[in-house]
């Protein structure tokens, strides 16, 4: 297996300079390219010693394989392969790391992009694979080579032909074990369409096929043909072959390790890597039908040696190589040759940073830029991805049409003014290409996606000329703003003074990162969540007092600003009054201070006294103080107290009762104090202190008709019915409950009046006459009166205030003379009528 010798010969020999030619030298290239180094390998989870030539991707990304790096496997220290991706700026991802297991190991040769979109390969370690890998970096084995019929270890790429399916060769195995050429489908399904025979039509091809013009698959073998020094052969698809060509080692060159490239001349171009004049390899060309002729032999000067890539045509029509040794620095050279064999040396790599030893081809974009490896050198010397960009003017940007716009925008189209700008020109924003328009050598346009317009900030524009190296020249400021957010609801929307930190949530719309939620003014921790959501903390500090607080979300600049506030409630709890001390007063006290006791008391609670507001004074969440005014103190009755919290929310508590007790009354006088027995219905003026509204007078224990005068003065009414009979009567004053009581009593004194005496029915009666009677008439009589005979009472009958009958005895009738009768009313008042005489004869 001459070839996998000849591999680990030249990674060897990598490996040699390496670590002989660690010393980096100065960057040239020829005047019409700028060569910038896009990236160098670490050796590490990125891959090492690419030997591949990179894809041009649809998406305008390179992609490549490193047969050595990515992530270490037990027992191997350098890794077993990468497939990458790198943009022509120079970010590179690693799309996959090769394990050895069913995924296979150590990729060689490079990769094609099928019709799909995705990307299809092989690895050469142990038996081989044939792989699929999507640009996101999914691979799948769809073939793993077991030796035999179906070949093995395969060193070349792929090809897809006009079927769909993918067409390739194995070094080695096949009826002859010398290799073969196959069709894989995309799914998978391999078909060994040719096993060389190692004789004249070749043995152990490691190179990709081309698909000619003509549909038929072109390439070369770098053993057998008739000299044993390679061939060029042609396949077709069913696999009937045809050796075009056998190599001698002389002029013509030996040992073709690349395949072949069809130039728009129809011809096929290739190089060989030993043999020609100086037996440092060839550039050659072959026509379809076998007749090769020899464009250049190297010589390892300037020019170059040994090249082990195959050739690339540029857009002016000539072709571009590397070569693996030679140049001023012995490290590898680009070439240029026209297709009649002028040969120019555009590069030399130094083994420094630029990288040494390209064993790949080139690759080139529709701007005319070359992309490549290098197997060595590089900053940590395991390689470089490196481009040579057509030379172009530095371009000045002058002016934007539009310098800003608001996140969340939608795509927006800008005119770039300026000079120097050149057909490929690409716009960049913050150093990423944005779509761009050429319209002129003064206005390029471009297109901002709206992914770009999705983060608030200042960013930079600027143009890249292709072949400019990467030098943008002069950029330009393009402010993405951020939106004046709004606010929809907050959750929760209040909570009781006094609660516990709050985790607030904001909904609303463009929130953007870095907003902050403000409490009336303040600055609150704050969460992005989305745009439409952030979370913010507000502390118990906060919550202490009922109010309602202004809520706004905040956006940083540029642009950015506050929104509109939300309403945010502390409220008051409800309170409750459970007791005050002192429940009661007397009337006419002076302003007495309570103490309230209660819960969910707050700092603004007031206390009322039967609706109105009292002086209050705060002392705890559960106690406050409140004075009552002596005016409320002027009247008794039961007055309720209750504790209001003020809005928002809040509320009144059940009441208390609070008595205003009457004091008990004095009574001191009473006018008049007297009434004759038989008077009309009486008024009289009772004195004293502490009489209260609704104070009566009581006539021995009966309330009499009373009017309350002031707080010294009641009159009463006393009717006839309580003047008919003599005698002392006691007058109390009652105040009325609460409180009050009655008053030490006042005698009133109904007097009998004095009679008068007009006539007796007889005045005279026989000496020794029996008892007589006899009818008085008068006034004045009462129940109580008595006739007297001479000063003694005879047994007297009331009959009314004017009709006495009286008894004389006849004891008092046995001697003549003249007596006088009169009528006596008893005490109280009372006393004797005018006598009348009675003559007993």
């Amino acid at each position: 297996m001459h070839g996998t010798v000849v591999r680990r010969i030249v990674s060897a020999l990598i490996l040699v300079l390496i670590l002989s030619l660690l010393v980096a030298r100065p960057v040239r290239a020829d005047g019409g390219y700028t060569f910038r180094t896009l990236y160098s390998f670490t050796g590490g989870t990125d891959g090492q010693t690419p030997q591949a030539t990179l894809v041009l991707g649809l998406d305008g990304n390179l992609y490549g394989t490193t047969p050595y790096g990515g992530n270490v496997i037990t027992g191997i220290t350098s890794g077993l392969g990468t497939v990458f991706k790198i943009t022509p700026l120079g970010k590179l991802t690693t799309l996959y790391s090769f394990t050895d297991g069913a995924d296979g190991a150590r990729p060689f040769a490079g990769l094609v992009q099928g019709s799909d979109g995705n990307f299809y390969g092989t690895t050469f370690y142990q038996a081989g694979t044939v792989f699929k890998l999507t640009p996101a970096g999914k691979l799948t084995t769809l073939f793993a080579f077991a030796g035999g019929t179906n070949g093995t270890t395969p060193d070349a790429g792929l090809v897809q032909g006009a079927d769909g399916d993918f067409y390739g060769t194995t070094e080695a195995g096949g009826a002859d074990r010398s290799g073969t050429v196959f069709k894989i489908s995309p799914a998978g399904k391999l078909t060994t369409i040719y096993a060389f025979t190692g004789g004249t039509d070749g043995g152990e091809p490691a190179a990709t096929l081309v698909r000619g013009r003509d549909g038929e698959y072109y390439g070369t073998t770098p053993y057998g043909g008739s000299d044993a020094w390679g061939t060029v052969f042609k396949v077709t698809s069913s696999g009937v072959m045809t050796t075009l060509y056998s190599f001698t080692d002389g002029s013509d060159g030996g040992y073709p390790p690349a395949g072949l490239i069809q130039g728009s001349d129809g011809n096929f171009y290739g190089t060989t890597n030993v043999g020609g004049a100086k037996d440092f390899g060839t550039v050659f060309k072959i026509t379809p039908g076998g007749t090769l002729t020899t464009l250049y032999s190297f010589t390892d000067g300037s020019d170059g040696g040994e090249p082990f890539a195959g050739l690339t045509e540029g857009m002016d029509g000539n072709f571009y190589g590397t070569t693996s040794s030679g140049g001023s620095d012995s490290c590898g050279t680009v070439f240029e040759i026209t297709p009649s064999g002028a040969l120019t040396t555009i590069y030399a790599f130094t083994d420094g940073t630029d990288g040494g030893v390209p064993l790949a081809g080139l690759v080139t974009d529709t701007y005319g830029n070359l992309y490549g490896t290098a197997a060595g050198g590089g900053a940590y010397g395991a390689g470089t991805v490196f481009e040579l960009a057509v030379k172009t003017p530095t371009p000045t940007l002058t002016s934007l049409s539009l310098t800003g716009a608001t996140l969340g925008g939608a795509a927006t189209t800008i005119t770039l003014m300026g000079s120097g700008f050149v057909s490929g020109a690409q716009v960049e924003w913050n150093g990423v290409a944005l779509k761009t328009t050429y319209v002129s050598s003064s206005k390029l346009t471009a297109t901002i996606p709206a992914s770009d317009l999705s983060s608030g900030g200042i960013y930079n524009i600027a143009v890249l000329n292709p072949g400019s190296g990467g030098v943008t020249g002069s950029s330009l400021a393009f402010t993405v703003n951020n939106p004046i957010p709004s606010i929809s609801t907050l959750t929760p929307g209040s909570v009781m003074a006094g609660a516990a930190t709050v985790t607030l949530t904001l909904t609303g719309a463009k929130f953007v990162s870095g907003a902050k939620a403000q409490w009336s003014g303040i600055g609150l921790t704050t969460t992005y969540v989305s745009a439409t959501k952030l979370t913010a903390t507000v502390p118990a500090t906060y919550l202490t007092a009922a109010d309602t607080f202004s809520v706004t979300v905040v956006n940083p600049a540029p642009g950015g600003g506050a929104s509109k506030p939300a309403a945010f409630t502390v409220y008051n709890p409800v309170p409750t009054l459970k007791s005050v001390s002192p429940t009661s007063a007397t009337v006419g006290a002076p302003a007495t201070t309570v103490m309230l006791i209660g819960t969910n008391i707050v700092r603004t609670s007031f206390v009322r006294w039967a609706g109105i507001a009292l002086a209050t004074t705060y002392v705890s969440p559960t106690s406050l103080t409140a004075t009552v005014p002596a005016s409320s103190l002027a009247k008794a009755g039961a007055f309720g107290i209750t504790v209001v919290n003020p809005a928002p929310a809040g509320g009144t508590s059940k009441a208390v009762s609070f008595v205003v007790n009457n004091l008990a009354p004095t009574f001191t006088s009473i006018s008049p104090n007297s009434a004759t027995v038989g008077a009309a219905a009486l008024k009289v003026t009772v004195t004293g202190v502490n009489v209260a509204s609704g104070a009566v007078v009581k006539w021995n224990g009966a309330t009499l008709a009373t009017t309350y005068s002031s707080a010294t003065t009641l009159t009463a009414t006393v009717p006839a019915s309580d003047l008919a009979k003599a005698g002392s009567f006691n007058l109390t004053v009652s105040n009325p409950a609460p409180g009050g009581g009655a008053s030490a009593a006042v005698s009133f004194t109904v007097n009998n009046a004095t009679p008068t005496l007009s006539k007796l029915s007889r005045v005279s009666a026989a000496v020794g006459s029996a008892n007589v009677t006899v009818t008085a008439t008068g006034t004045g009589f009462q129940t109580t009166s008595k006739a007297q005979w001479d000063g003694v009472a005879l047994a007297t009958t009331y009959k009314s205030a004017t009709t006495l009958t009286f008894v004389v005895p006849k004891a008092d009738l046995v001697a003549a003379g003249t007596h006088g009768i009169t009528v006596m009313n008893p005490t109280p008042g009372g006393g004797t009528s005018g006598p009348v005489t009675f003559t007993v004869e």
